[in-house]
């Protein structure tokens, strides 16, 4: 029931990997048209939009892989605690990333390779989601504007941020994976599963401008 999509009283019914699946065809989706830009201002655009698709792909795996978790006999006595951290708002991503697989693996996820890649990806995203303004002033050719925010980090994003996408999420996903006590000869399949066959391998090189 991998793609599988199914009617009840008008409400939509899918296997929980189409939903990571949606965001990694995204992803794919983005790198494809982004390789067929003509404009170089925007990168920066293209960039954006595959950042936050990561980050998408990340939370909406970790909603659904421990939601699957606590219904399995290992994990049942955790079920309460964490269908209530899944409901309140206060307990964001970043606590998702630090708690969970501490608590069901006895792990720490932040500090590896996939965590901390991911990671910048994750606080990209919040800087740019939550953007502030910074109200400040230039001295232009004699003339002094006022009001002007800074968009440094926007400005900045290239093109490692589309085309890194797809390995920062099946990387990720691997990586957990792995702690959860799935073989290695196992991982590559469900990650396969999780996001919908595509390769993190294979990068558009036109994006490479």
């Amino acid at each position: 029931m991998t793609n599988s999509k199914m009617m009840d009283n008008k409400t939509s019914k899918s296997s929980p990997q189409l939903v990571t699946r949606n965001f990694c065809r995204s992803i794919e989706l983005i790198e494809r048209a982004a390789g067929n830009m003509t404009f170089e201002l925007d990168i920066p655009n293209y960039s954006m939009m595959a950042i936050f698709m990561t980050v998408g792909a990340v939370e909406a795996f970790l909603n659904t892989f421990f939601r699957e978790l606590v219904e399995q006999p290992p994990y049942l006595e955790l079920k309460n605690n964490v269908l209530q951290q899944m409901t309140d708002r206060r307990f964001g991503l970043e606590q998702k990333l630090r708690k969970w697989p501490e608590m069901f693996f006895k792990k720490n996820f932040i500090n590896t390779k996939p965590g901390k890649a991911f990671e910048e990806y994750r606080r990209i995203r919040n800087a740019l989601l939550h953007f502030q303004h910074t109200y400040e002033e230039l001295d232009w050719h004699d003339t002094k504007l006022i009001g002007l925010t800074n968009t440094s980090l926007f400005d900045t994003l290239d093109t490692s941020y589309i085309y890194n996408a797809k390995s920062t999420v099946c990387n990720f996903y691997s990586e957990i994976f792995r702690m959860a006590g799935h073989k290695e000869t196992q991982i590559e399949q469900l990650v396969r599963n999780w996001t919908g066959y595509f390769d993190p391998n294979k990068t558009n090189k036109q994006l490479k401008m």
